[in-house]
């Protein structure tokens, strides 16, 4: 699986990537470009956080790659990006992007 990178030397803060990121996963930046979390693509397990806590479409992209749960849960919470965030300790439980109760009825 490729990983995509946010090249703010190429931006020209258009957004356009933010609109059509299946993820969610790109912000704009203090400076206009867009910027990507890259808080943990080398760690122990192997793939960054986000994509071991994806539970909604990750196999659609790469289907060799063994999936993480994260949750015990029936239907694990699904926040995007922010997680790795908050695994670091760099964001808090109230600032998570949880779905709906009734998101898989």
């Amino acid at each position: 699986m490729k990983r995509v990178y946010a090249n703010e030397k190429w931006c020209i803060g258009c957004l356009t990537c933010i609109l059509v990121c299946p993820y969610g996963a790109l912000k704009q930046g203090e400076k206009g470009a867009v910027q990507k979390c890259e808080l943990c693509l080398e760690n122990s397990c192997g793939s960054p956080a986000c994509v071991a806590g994806c539970i909604e479409g990750i196999k659609s992209v790469d289907k060799d790659t063994k999936i993480t749960v994260i949750s015990a849960e029936n239907h694990p919470v699904y926040c995007r990006p922010l997680i790795s965030y908050y695994l670091e300790n760099k964001t808090i439980l109230d600032k998570m992007n949880y779905r709906d109760a009734d998101f898989n009825e």
